[in-house]
């Protein structure tokens, strides 16, 4: 495996096991809100991300961690192996809630944890009612040219 996506909810442990998965393989790790965020929360535009993401995916080994599920298609052509870190809403909630808390690092560059009830509500209600679903039917139309693990 030369090439990782690593994907999951908020609050799921990408990002750790993203870093774990890195310092094993050696792979370079790519997180895909740094190349989204600017710093305060500011997204850069589409065509600048595409670009950033595209210049990732040019490399023979990378490992990304993030969803971003406009550009999932995209990664998962060029992708060996997927991760897909599958965690109760709830436990990721309490996660970030003690992210933000604890003050834990930054999402990207400049962009300090936060959370907000749209945030939450995302993690409790969007990601397992309608992102997850979009995984699972990305699974069913990729299965058969990357090897997907559920952890």
């Amino acid at each position: 495996m030369k090439r990782i996506l690593v994907i999951g909810s908020p609050g799921a442990g990408k990002t750790t096991f993203s870093k774990r998965l890195a310092k094993e393989t050696g792979l370079p790790l790519f997180h895909l809100d740094h190349l989204f965020w600017k710093p305060n929360w500011e997204q850069i535009d589409k065509d600048e991300f595409d670009k950033k993401l595209d210049g990732v995916l040019a490399q023979d080994e990378w490992i990304i961690d993030g969803n971003y599920l406009r550009t999932m298609p995209k990664r998962l052509e060029r992708a060996d192996a997927v991760y897909f870190v599958n965690v109760n809403p709830f436990l990721c909630t309490f996660r970030i809630i003690k992210r933000w808390f604890m003050r834990e690092g930054y999402q990207a560059e400049g962009c300090p944890q936060k959370v907000d009830l749209e945030f939450i509500k995302f993690v409790l209600w969007d990601f397992p009612m309608r992102d997850r679903k979009k995984v699972m039917h990305l699974y069913d139309r990729f299965k058969d040219i990357n090897s997907w693990y559920f952890v």
